[in-house]
């Protein structure tokens, strides 16, 4: 069995909050919009003029909670109070997963509205859990996506481009960890249809990446800043939300997750993290192209080093720690390579070492960001 779960409605293109009302219509006549502080500034005039002009009701709240099993009843017993026909969400990945698992919990239809394209959060059938110092506490598989997407591409254009190019750090490791499930050649149906997307969003990524870089943070997106926040949003999402029985392998994300519990590390993005974490992997599996990945890291000024994620005392204690309580998930096949902690410490240090290596004093150039064949040749990409 294969399960693929996707919004109804994606859109992403500029003025789209302005046709907010009409989308959201057809979902209900009262809706409870949840947003940061900073996205409810920005689109709450034209949001609300749009639903006000459909004839919809709006209740708006602030939310300044983690996405944690708390703040989820918490709203979820707001919400039944509320009552309304449907949850609108505005932010950044946090709000997004909140509200995500807020309708999953009370049955009531999600629409998200990213205000940044970090991660594939508005898209994905999952929420991230946190506890209240903000560190990893597990995840929610949901049993749907939003019911739709509105992604306005000028306002995605408007945030700082550090977000941006994190939204390519986390969408750079989606291949490289669903081709972790393949076996000489083989895997799973879902697995082959994951790759697929995973695949798209990289020679996306490699055509565009730079140009959409330097439009991020401009306020005006263009062509190429568009293709690539679809690659984040709608291909790393549908990458994320095809299913089959057989669980998924987790290295780079689990590393990550283990970061999270390093108070030095939380000035740091989730992409920024899984950026360097998927260094970490690729050196686990033994992979020939660390340069260039590394290097690709560099390209949108992503953190590549442990100094740049935050962590500079007591380092050897931290980074033990990290790869003690990193609980790596193997392929239903297992593994061709080791993965105990003391091999995922000198993994970590070797990525650390890459990343110093090309430090602007001595910068490795890198042409395309493409899957290594060299380890892969079975697929053809």
């Amino acid at each position: 069995m294969i399960t693929l779960k996707a919004p109804y409605v994606y859109m992403n293109e500029s003025g789209a909050l302005a046709k907010a009302g009409a989308l959201v219509a057809e979902l209900g006549q009262k809706a409870y919009l949840i947003g940061g502080d900073t996205a409810l500034r920005r689109v709450q005039g034209p949001l609300l003029a749009s639903l006000h002009s459909a004839g919809i009701e709006t209740v708006t709240e602030v939310n300044q909670g983690e996405v944690s099993r708390f703040n989820i009843e918490d709203y979820a017993w707001k919400t039944s109070e509320i009552g309304p026909d449907v949850l609108i969400a505005t932010g950044g990945g946090l709000v997004l997963d909140l509200v995500k698992a807020v309708g999953d919990r009370t049955g009531i239809p999600v629409v998200a509205v990213p205000t940044i394209a970090a991660t594939c959060a508005a898209w994905s059938a999952l929420s991230i859990l946190h506890d209240d110092e903000g560190r990893a506490d597990g995840a929610l598989f949901l049993t749907r996506s939003p019911a739709v997407v509105i992604a306005d591409s000028d306002v995605l254009a408007e945030a700082p481009k550090r977000y941006f190019a994190s939204g390519i750090g986390d969408t750079l490791a989606k291949w490289y960890e669903v081709a972790l499930n393949l076996k000489e050649g083989a895997g799973h149906p879902d697995i082959l249809l994951s790759l697929a997307p995973a695949k798209l969003a990289l020679d996306i990524i490699e055509r565009f990446g730079p140009e959409a870089y330097s439009q991020a943070g401009s306020g005006k997106a263009g062509k190429a800043f568009r293709e690539v926040t679809d690659a984040i949003v709608m291909l790393t999402g549908l990458a994320g939300t095809i299913n089959g029985k057989a669980g998924r392998a987790l290295v780079a994300h689990a590393i990550h997750d283990s970061f999270t519990h390093l108070p030095d590390t939380h000035d740091t993005l989730h992409g920024e993290k899984v950026g360097f974490c998927l260094i970490v992997q690729s050196i686990l599996e033994g992979r020939s192209d660390i340069k260039e990945l590394t290097a690709a890291l560099r390209r949108y000024n992503l953190p590549a080093t442990l100094a740049e994620l935050g962590v500079h005392e007591h380092v050897d204690d931290k980074i033990r720690k990290v790869a003690e309580s990193t609980q790596i998930i193997p392929s239903a096949e297992g593994f061709a390579f080791p993965t105990d902690s003391g091999r995922l410490t000198q993994a970590i240090w070797a990525a650390d070492a890459a990343g110093r290596a090309a430090l602007p004093n001595g910068t490795i150039s890198a042409n395309k960001i493409v899957p290594d064949r060299t380890l892969f040749p079975y697929y053809p990409y």
